[in-house]
């Protein structure tokens, strides 16, 4: 989720879910994607009311920090596998599948990296390029064939997963 979309997001919440998260409830991310009022035990919880007990200032001053609480969640919380699902799609389709595939090695023009909640397709021109993602092949492949790896790739959870144990110490350590 990038700082625009949270901010988005949390200027959508009613009044009643700001009163609830005062009343004990919490603010959570949703598969990165949305945001939830939830119980106060959630892991994915994101706002919290914490000594504030007025759900206008409540809301201001987190619309304030805004950026701020979505980079402390992100510093300790992984992409869960649907947000990263979903904007794997969504850069696959916008920069060519083909694109993310290459032998073991020298990575292909693009590797997904995420950066905060937000995962992002780098080109040769990013100096994290090297250190992202990509659909490692074995053999050198027509185009569709590749396109269809790729796909495959991201819908079994493979990609996912390699995010995962790139950044295992980062969550678990």
């Amino acid at each position: 989720m990038t700082p625009d979309r949270f901010h988005t997001l949390l200027e959508a919440l009613s009044d009643a879910d700001w009163q609830a998260v005062v009343d004990g409830r919490r603010v959570l991310i949703v598969d990165d994607q949305m945001l939830a009022i939830g119980p106060a035990d959630a892991a994915n919880a994101v706002i919290q009311a914490g000594g504030q007990a007025d759900a206008t200032a409540l809301r201001a001053e987190s619309l304030a920090e805004a950026e701020d609480l979505l980079g402390n969640y992100y510093r300790t919380h992984p992409l869960t596998e649907a947000g990263f699902t979903s904007q794997a799609r969504r850069l696959i389709d916008q920069h060519g599948a083909e694109n993310f595939a290459g032998p073991f090695g020298p990575p292909p023009p693009r590797t997904l990296f995420v950066d905060g909640g937000e995962l992002l397709a780098l080109d040769r021109n990013d100096p994290r390029h090297r250190y992202g993602a990509y659909c490692e092949i074995d053999a050198p492949m027509a185009a569709e064939a590749k396109t269809r790896q790729v796909r495959n790739w991201v819908e079994k959870g493979e990609a996912y997963a390699r995010y995962i144990g790139m950044n295992a110490c980062r969550y678990n350590c």
